[in-house]
């Protein structure tokens, strides 16, 4: 065999290696594989007010770019309603970001009034409000390894009233 010869099939042996060894179809994710998955917030719902505070009900509206699905161990970050911190996100329940599809996730929130401001009974009244909202979203990858995926979303959001009861 002449040496150009061999030296081009000895190339195109390593290329097909390499190309092997990157995988495809969802087998062989690494994090630097997985899209981080585009969040906003759908709804706020207003599940209860007290004296105190009240809880919340945040509609997340997921969309997973990845060609596979990724199960979702839980979510975290902070809301923003009319540049007032309302409190933490905190939902510790299994969810499934289906592949390339958007899902929609109702995250709690309780709040305290103290720690709010009563310019914030104002915000809870209005029909939208501007949001900023900023966490993590905890998943599996599809060999079943952990990843924490940041995200950030700004927008206006529905404050709808679902009110389950008056006294907290």
């Amino acid at each position: 065999m002449h040496p150009t010869s061999l030296r081009s099939l000895t190339a195109l042996a390593l290329a097909g290696a390499i190309v092997a060894g990157c995988g495809g179809g969802g087998g062989n994710v690494e994090p630097e594989n997985i899209l981080i998955p585009h969040v906003e917030v759908g709804q706020v719902a207003v599940k209860s007010l007290g004296l105190t505070g009240g809880h919340l009900g945040v509609t997340l509206v997921i969309v997973n770019p990845n060609e596979f699905s990724l199960p979702g161990t839980g979510i975290g970050g902070t809301l923003y309603l009319g540049g007032v911190q309302f409190g933490d996100l905190d939902l510790n329940e299994g969810y499934v970001l289906h592949q390339e599809d958007t899902t929609r996730v109702i995250v709690p929130l309780t709040f305290q009034w103290t720690s709010v401001g009563f310019a914030a009974r104002g915000i809870l009244g209005y029909g939208s409000v501007d949001y900023t909202v900023r966490g993590t979203l905890y998943v599996l990858s599809p060999k079943g390894r952990h990843f924490s995926l940041p995200f950030s979303a700004s927008g206006s959001v529905p404050i709808v009233q679902a009110l389950s009861g008056a006294s907290h």
